[in-house]
């Protein structure tokens, strides 16, 4: 919640119980004076709440009950009988009373407009969005087969200092219309998140040596869509790397093309079978190349913001849930890939054929997560790269994500979110670093100092 979002509740919660629990036949004078001066602060609060903060549909109930607080409390005098029949019914009816105001509190609370954490790195972070078409594919996704591949690739930089400047609204606000109207609830019930902001500036300078910044692509789970993990691509952005992560069309939440269309998630795709979600699969791998493709043309091209401002001889691949095992089929695939982490994910094609990986791979699981895990047991013992597998305990499979920061609702009952946050960007940073910038980082102290880790090592 935000500052006066915080203030009002605070102004005006213990005047309201106070007012629910006074049955005196009168009021005395001090607790007139306490209710008109609380109520008069808290309408200045929730004045300057809407002014420099804006309003939001989750603390109307909030604003009105501040106001009839107020109004009572004028409307009260010293020799006011007090009685039943002049109370309004809620207010005669205490269990009724504490329900309303637990209701009217909580729906600020459990729906906050909620913070990112800040970026550790000594970079300014910035942000753009590519429009890619893959000229020599067909969608694979039934219904488009006369399509072309279209992509939307949302890229976090190193960028210049921009004193002042805004930072970007988390670009998940401008899908959110869509989305509700497909889940059949109104579309403003997520409207307060044009109110979240990132750590990121939208197209800021770049602020990349000529030897380039190294490149990690992010991939999104299915369904998801690129910025599901705001907080660890801006970490890695903040330390000087390319971060480059698509939509997977027609998988992601609804992306918008530059002529303004907005590619809805076919909710179909949610019911396809093993061998079905296979070919997407291998069909994403093939985007990951196609990705790759694009970046060495645009860091060969002039006049592009990113034009030679890659070193597209390191490449890193991340992945959350599906997209954590087209992470580690990519990493088989294409051979400028280097190394990759997988997130919590579940297992797919070759996982399930004994994958043996011949490059570094970070395998990351949550205690909590419903997935099997033997599977990439398997794949940890039999692979002779330098291999690791982490277990985040009590996280769960959407602690890797936005998710535990939109609401309580979300977030893991056995970690820290933000503890968490930490923890997955400490170790995919460590990880990349000694893998694509060859720095001397030993994972495996690092994991001795932090008893929310279980760690392993193939090749220590």
């Amino acid at each position: 919640m935000r500052l006066f979002e915080w203030l009002t509740c605070l102004i005006a919660v213990p005047v309201i119980i106070d007012w629910i629990l006074y049955h005196r036949k009168k009021k005395p004078a001090a607790f007139i004076r306490i209710c008109r001066l609380f109520g008069l602060f808290g309408s200045i609060v929730i004045c300057f709440h809407l002014l420099l903060e804006g309003y939001r549909l989750q603390m109307i109930p909030l604003y009105f009950l501040t106001g009839w607080v107020l109004l009572q409390s004028f409307r009260t005098t010293l020799t006011t009988p007090d009685s039943n029949s002049q109370r309004p019914l809620f207010m005669r009816r205490r269990k009724t009373a504490y329900a309303l105001l637990v209701f009217i509190l909580a729906l600020p609370l459990l729906l906050p407009v909620f913070t990112f954490p800040k970026p550790t790195g000594s970079k300014q972070v910035g942000v753009m969005k590519l429009h890619l078409t893959d000229s020599q594919r067909n969608e694979i996704i039934p219904g488009y087969e006369n399509k072309k591949r279209e992509l939307m690739l949302s890229v976090w930089y190193p960028a210049e200092q921009a004193p002042g400047a805004s930072y970007r609204t988390w670009t998940f606000h401008d899908i959110m219309d869509q989305i509700m109207k497909a889940d059949g609830f109104p579309p403003f019930t997520y409207d307060y998140f044009k109110y979240v902001k990132t750590n990121s500036v939208e197209q800021a300078s770049p602020a990349i040596s000529s030897a380039g910044a190294p490149v990690v692509l992010f991939l999104h789970g299915f369904p998801g869509m690129s910025t599901q993990s705001i907080p660890l691509v801006e970490e890695l952005a903040s330390h000087g790397y390319v971060v480059a992560a698509p939509d997977f069309t027609y998988v992601s939440a609804a992306p918008e093309f530059p002529d303004g269309t907005v590619v809805e998630m076919e909710k179909g795709l949610l019911e396809l079978s093993k061998p079905q979600l296979n070919s997407i699969l291998n069909y994403w791998v093939q985007d990951i190349s196609f990705i790759i493709d694009e970046l060495e043309g645009i860091n060969l091209a002039s006049g592009h913001p990113l034009s030679g401002k890659l070193n597209l001889q390191q490449i890193g691949v991340v992945g959350h849930s599906f997209g954590g095992s087209t992470a580690l089929h990519a990493l088989l695939a294409d051979p400028r890939i280097d190394s990759a982490i997988s997130m919590d994910s579940p297992s797919y094609g070759a996982m399930d054929q004994g994958m043996k990986l011949t490059k570094p791979f970070l395998i990351m699981d949550a205690s909590e997560s419903d997935w099997d895990t033997n599977v990439k047991k398997n794949i940890f013992e039999q692979s002779s790269a330098d291999g690791y597998m982490m277990t985040l305990q009590g996280a769960d499979h959407d602690s890797f994500t936005n998710y535990p920061l939109e609401s309580p609702l979300f977030a893991s009952l056995f970690i820290n979110k933000y503890k968490a946050h930490r923890l997955i960007n400490d170790y995919s940073l460590a990880f990349l670093n000694r893998h694509l910038l060859g720095k001397e980082e030993d994972l495996l102290q690092l994991a001795a100092h932090d008893k929310e880790i279980a760690f392993q090592q193939n090749n220590p």
